[in-house]
C-alpha cells in the first residue's frame, strides 16, 4: 500500500469517527444545552 493511500485511510476513518462522535453528541445532548449557551452570552457583566 502506497503511504498516500494509507494516509488516505486514515483521514477518512478519522472523519468517519468525528462524524459517529458529533451525532452521538446531538442525540444525547438535549436542545436545552443550545438555550443554555445563549443564556451565558446574556450573563456577561455588562462595562458601566
Amino acid at each position: 500500500v502506497e503511504p498516500l493511500q494509507q494516509a488516505l485511510k486514515d483521514y477518512q476513518e478519522q472523519i468517519r469517527k468525528k462524524k459517529e462522535e458529533t451525532s452521538k453528541k446531538q442525540q444525547t445532548q438535549p436542545e436545552a444545552s443550545i438555550e443554555n449557551d445563549d443564556e451565558e452570552d446574556n450573563n456577561e457583566p455588562e462595562p458601566e
